[in-house]
């Protein structure tokens, strides 16, 4: 029941560009190109690594297994809700900025609202009807706060691209070379 309660991956797929697996588990076979590029990634400052996302982040072909788990044989998860969250917090903040751009489309929504309210009630005076001055509060009230989201959204991408330097994710993971020197000297 727990673990349906936290099922966050189809989340996190719908709001990043990773093709990170649904309901999968951290088990995995790997090969050694994808080990030799998890492993060349040590250098990166990142603390809280999501390793279901940076095995899909570095971009090599996966195939998954189903099978039909077993119930437990014997004792209770250690694994409790708050580190359930945890790990889905670490997924959606390593690989997705939604969060930071909610603010901006919440703006944005809430500023076109009040602008078409503010026509709607300039019609209805026009034509002779008389909307009650708190209803024109509410709706500057709205405006205003719209603003702070916006600008919160605006600060919300800055930080994202922020973030994007300070993780120092490498640009391109080279796979293969070819005309270069490697280590012994050869040419491949």
């Amino acid at each position: 029941m727990l673990r349906h309660l936290t099922s966050y991956t189809r989340l996190l797929k719908s709001l990043t560009n990773v093709d990170i697996p649904v309901d999968t588990g951290d088990f995995r076979l790997i090969d050694r190109k994808v080990c030799d590029v998890m492993d060349s990634m040590t250098s990166i400052k990142e603390k809280n690594r999501y390793i279901r996302g940076l095995v899909s982040w570095v971009g090599f072909k996966q195939i998954g297994v189903e099978y039909v788990r077993d119930p437990r044989f014997a004792g209770e998860t250690k694994y409790t809700l708050k580190k359930m969250l945890k790990l889905a917090m670490d997924g959606i903040t390593s690989f997705s900025y939604a969060p930071l751009k909610l603010p901006l489309y919440i703006g944005i929504f809430l500023t076109a609202a009040s602008v078409i309210y503010f026509i709607v009630e300039l019609i209805l005076r026009i034509v002779g009807i008389k909307i009650s001055i708190v209803n024109t509060v509410i709706a500057v009230n709205i405006l205003l706060s719209s603003i702070n989201f916006v600008v919160l959204g605006a600060f919300g991408e800055y930080i994202g691209r922020i973030y994007d330097e300070v993780r120092d994710r490498p640009l391109y993971i080279i796979t293969k070379k070819v005309g270069f020197d490697d280590e012994d000297g050869k040419t491949r």
